[in-house]
């Protein structure tokens, strides 16, 4: 463990015996310099090649996230500079999505951004592939600041709502597929107005709608007091798109 320690800061880690014995047990971060320092210094240690993708050896699957895994032969395959067939959703595009929505739930007040996750959570349950890999679309990032939640959080609650139709979607649904912007503008007024109603009554009730899915229907209790600043203005312009 020493020697491991002491030849990974010749290859520009900072590492003690105790880093090592977190590595081993899975609890220091498995980032992408780490590993490199790592695949170095075993290279070193041993006088021969030892490569990135050798770090994951064996079959099975390994988790990138809570909701997203690959197989080691992918994993592999990639880190070796290899094209990858992905039946599934890309899965650089399920990361990009689900950083750029942890990172904007970062910064709404912890009900809304709980709020949010859990809609999402729920939206993924039924829409799988639709929701994971959904890019936000101007009118979904609009009225997320005036929800107070995030744009993908605007597309699950839509799509919950509305039989699988994003905000876009419903909103050209309502209005008629050849209609006017402004048509369509109202028509996107009125249906935040109804995802406003709907975010109050889950705020007031800790309840989602039973109609959604049964096995998520109640949230922890809140502080309701904490939670009524939403700064939201329905009557201010929304999206003609």
């Amino acid at each position: 463990m020493d020697r491991v320690a002491t030849e990974a800061v010749s290859q520009g880690g900072t590492w003690s015996s105790s880093t090592v014995a977190s590595l081993e047990k899975g609890i220091a971060a498995g980032s992408l310099e780490n590993m490199i320092i790592l695949a170095k210094t075993i290279s070193a240690i041993n006088n021969k090649p030892f490569y990135l993708s050798d770090l994951f050896p064996g079959e099975g699957d390994i988790e990138l996230s809570d909701k997203l895994k690959i197989s080691r032969n992918d994993l592999r395959s990639i880190l070796s500079g290899h094209h990858v067939d992905v039946e599934r959703e890309s899965i650089v595009e399920q990361l990009t999505v689900e950083f750029i929505n942890r990172k904007i739930a970062s910064g709404l007040p912890s009900y809304f951004a709980d709020l949010s996750m859990k809609v999402i959570d729920i939206a993924s349950s039924i829409y799988t592939g639709e929701i994971k890999t959904h890019q936000p679309t101007l009118a979904e990032e609009r009225a997320a600041k005036k929800l107070n939640i995030t744009p993908l959080a605007v597309a699950a609650f839509c799509m919950l709502e509305y039989d699988g139709r994003t905000l876009d979607e419903e909103a050209t649904n309502r209005a008629g597929k050849h209609s006017s912007p402004q048509k369509r503008g109202r028509a996107t007024r009125t249906i935040l107005e109804e995802l406003d109603t709907l975010i109050d009554h889950i705020t007031n009730t800790g309840e989602m709608p039973a109609k959604w899915a049964p096995d998520y229907c109640n949230l922890p209790p809140q502080e309701l007091a904490a939670n009524t600043d939403r700064n939201r203005d329905l009557e201010a312009e929304t999206p003609d798109e």
